[in-house]
């Protein structure tokens, strides 16, 4: 939501924006506090970067390849990689594809 509201009152994509509190970047998925001050900081990425990212993260692309070739896991981004519901849908189908999750879903016997 922040990152769409700068992009419409300055005009930064949101994939070019980098949000930073403390000078230590936050995720996407961070929660802000009131009155927390923030700094913005514009990373200009070509766009074979931008879109390699894009679809490392892509849930559906990544499950696809994965039925193919469980090893492209190893290339997803971190988040899917660390999303318990996404590993215990492909370890379901594909038993090795648990080792290329992050250590707490490994961990993680439910």
């Amino acid at each position: 939501e922040v990152k769409a509201s700068l992009e419409k009152l300055h005009g930064i994509p949101v994939f070019e924006q980098r949000l930073c509190r403390d000078f230590h970047e936050l995720k996407d998925e961070s929660f802000l506090h009131d009155g927390c001050e923030l700094q913005l900081l514009r990373s200009v990425v070509n766009d074979a970067e931008w879109l390699e990212q894009c679809i490392k993260a892509n849930k559906e692309l990544v499950r696809e390849a994965a039925m193919r070739e469980v090893s492209v896991l190893a290339y997803a981004a971190e988040a899917l990689r660390a999303d318990q519901d996404f590993a215990l849908d492909l370890v379901s189908g594909h038993g090795f594809a648990l080792r290329y999750f992050s250590a707490d879903v490994r961990a993680n016997r439910e």
